[in-house]
């Protein structure tokens, strides 16, 4: 991989970043980092040259071996552009960002480098943010959680920094996916219930104050009239209260029927 420039970024926009590392301990170094936007245009790529040794197990899951690192910039080489490329950002978006912040202080420390965590913009870890949604806060691998959004794998190119980003990205589209739709599906209830209401306070005018004077006809329905429910908006003026009615639940209900019409 190359070192791509940072192209002008007009305003603040949502990044996503990936790191392979030389392991998980206190002592790993970023070996590979990528950050691209939400449009999956790639801001930054390159892999990056190691002090530590790369265990050969590691080396089974990235494919990435020292050797491979001899001509690639130094972390001090890239550090300020990618410092640069973070605090610009509206927000950084990392699966399982607790990791990938501390490997960013981890390698910058090697070099008495510093990450400016304080002025860093808001981290958002998409790993807890798809646990949280989707499997009641259990997290899963980040290739498990896309291929249960039945988002496309590449076994090629997993475990790149650059792959692993796009497939965050996604993931993550996924996540505000399922928060649209619910608010969708959230307005179209609330719109559902006001216009029940809007029907029941129409129909409600029919209902005189002294309804508890007109007969209680329980259970039974004389021929023609309908209930509250029955009743529809364009038959207002057609029908009249006739008294009360018991519902299957036990409760009280109204009654109505055709105006001018005896009921027996």
């Amino acid at each position: 991989m190359i070192m791509i420039p940072n192209p002008a970024i007009s305003e603040k926009e949502v990044l996503y970043l990936d790191t392979e590392t030389t392991d998980l301990h206190e002592h790993a170094e970023i070996i590979e980092l990528a950050i691209i936007n939400k449009a999956g245009t790639v801001l930054f790529d390159t892999r990056i040259q190691c002090q530590g040794d790369i265990p050969l197990e590691v080396q089974d899951i990235h494919g990435i071996s020292k050797s491979d690192l001899v001509d690639c910039p130094t972390w001090p080489e890239v550090h300020d552009q990618v410092m640069s490329i973070l605090l610009g950002a509206k927000a950084i978006k990392i699966y399982n960002s607790g990791f990938d912040m501390r490997l960013l202080k981890q390698t910058a420390a090697r070099y008495d480098l510093s990450v400016p965590v304080e002025e860093l913009p808001p981290i958002v870890c998409v790993m807890h943010r798809y646990a949280n949604t989707f499997t009641g806060g259990r997290w899963v691998k980040l290739v498990d959680a896309c291929s249960y959004e039945q988002i496309a794998l590449d076994e090629r190119n997993a475990h790149s920094a650059q792959y692993d980003a796009e497939l965050t990205r996604q993931l993550d589209i996924a996540v505000d996916e399922h928060f649209e739709e619910e608010n969708r599906r959230r307005e179209a209830n609330k719109a559902r219930r006001q216009a029940s209401e809007k029907r029941k306070q129409k129909k409600m005018t029919l209902v005189p104050e002294n309804y508890r004077d007109f007969p209680e006809y329980g259970m039974m329905r004389p021929d023609g009239a309908k209930t509250m429910s029955e009743l529809k908006i364009s038959e207002l003026n057609d029908y009249e209260f006739i008294g009360t009615c018991s519902n299957t639940f036990g409760g009280k209900g109204y009654l109505f029927a055709p105006r001018k019409t005896e009921l027996l």
